[in-house]
């Protein structure tokens, strides 16, 4: 049009101003398009990084005569490489278009309720109107529960039995399993002579081996002076945690923690009290750095009974593992850098200890 007017080409003027118009329609007609639209979210409450959880989005129109054509939702809470959203060519008035996502979260912590944009570039596909929905919400994201690959083994007695030595004795305390062969070092105790007499081998009884009554949790984050200490590894020595007290939940086992960014208290957790505000207290966690093992000391020293303790931490062992004292109790201390355990500990079994969907 401008084009037209410095040339002054009538023709050109016209298909300018016709431009302008197409233009403007086009834009309020997608603008329009969008109106009487509400959105809404459901997902739990809490989740575990990593771990995909359900997420329902709900499209609603609130017109009664007219529909919405060429419709894009997209829920920003949601990382960018995971499905974010929907599309539908047309809602029809007072009506409603659910959908379910599998989403992920990857960072522990709390994650308030960010913007959902619905969008239309209807009729042309000139214009893109775009309204965006602030929905409240907040998910509390527990850390990934971890557990090393040296723990899968379970055949190590020392690692969860108190006071436990190395030893080839039947241990008749726990479940009858069933009759094998007889192996050298094998009690003699423990032969079944009858099943031995129709095998024409000796037999013996196998038990599982006991759960342990309880164990005990100790976190620390010890850093000598000059140590460098990437931030990720708290992240992963909170993982390792998170592993250790689901494992004593899917055992049935009682378990205490105490932690340095608890400011050193010790939490008591029974079978069958609810996990969900320990697991909190560590997606909420920071890390509090200690220069001297003063207090670590006292906490280990000051542990009642005589069950294993796991020390965890995301310091490297070679900073602080000479530092633990020799005391008469299994201690198996954990880091992150390496991943290592000694000795070996059950393999982690759990189930799903989240609340169904909350409505956000």
């Amino acid at each position: 049009m401008v084009v037209g007017a410095v040339i002054e080409f009538p023709v050109l003027i016209e298909f300018g101003m016709l431009g302008v118009c197409v233009f403007a329609f086009a834009w309020c007609m997608s603008a329009w398009n969008l109106r009487g639209l509400r959105v809404s979210r459901r997902m739990p409450s809490q989740v575990f990084a990593h771990r995909r959880f359900p997420l329902e989005l709900s499209l609603k129109s609130q017109r009664r005569w007219w529909g919405h054509f060429e419709i894009e939702v997209e829920d920003r809470l949601l990382p960018r490489f995971v499905d974010r959203g929907m599309a539908t060519g047309f809602l029809a008035p007072k009506s409603e278009l659910p959908v379910s996502l599998e989403a992920r979260l990857l960072k522990r912590g709390r994650v308030r309720g960010d913007t959902v944009t619905v969008g239309s570039a209807f009729p042309l596909g000139l214009v893109s109107a775009v309204h965006r929905f602030d929905i409240p919400s907040e998910t509390i994201v527990f850390p990934r529960p971890v557990i090393p690959d040296a723990v899968h083994a379970v055949n190590d007695p020392e690692a969860m039995d108190e006071g436990a030595e190395a030893t080839y004795e039947i241990d008749r305390t726990g479940e009858f399993r069933g009759i094998r062969e007889f192996h050298p070092g094998d009690s003699l105790k423990g032969i079944h002579w009858s099943a031995s007499a129709r095998a024409g081998q000796l037999m013996v009884r196998e038990f599982d081996r006991p759960k342990p009554r309880r164990f005990s949790i100790v976190f620390h984050s010890l850093q000598p002076e000059g140590a460098v200490q990437w931030r990720e590894n708290f992240d992963h020595a909170l993982e390792l945690l998170t592993g250790l007290l689901l494992h004593a939940r899917s055992s049935g086992v009682p378990v205490d923690l105490t932690a340095s960014f608890l400011n050193w208290d010790r939490i008591n957790v029974e079978p069958q009290d609810a996990i969900s505000p320990v697991l909190r207290s560590l997606a909420l966690a920071k890390r509090v750095t200690e220069t001297k093992a003063d207090r670590l000391l006292e906490v280990l020293e000051g542990l009642p009974g005589g069950h294993p303790v796991f020390v965890v931490s995301e310091s490297s062992l070679d900073h602080w593992e000479e530092l633990v004292p020799a005391m008469p109790r299994k201690l198996i201390c954990l880091d992150t850098l390496r991943m290592r355990v000694a000795p070996i500990v059950s393999l982690l079994k759990w189930g799903d200890f989240l609340r169904k969907p909350d409505a956000a």
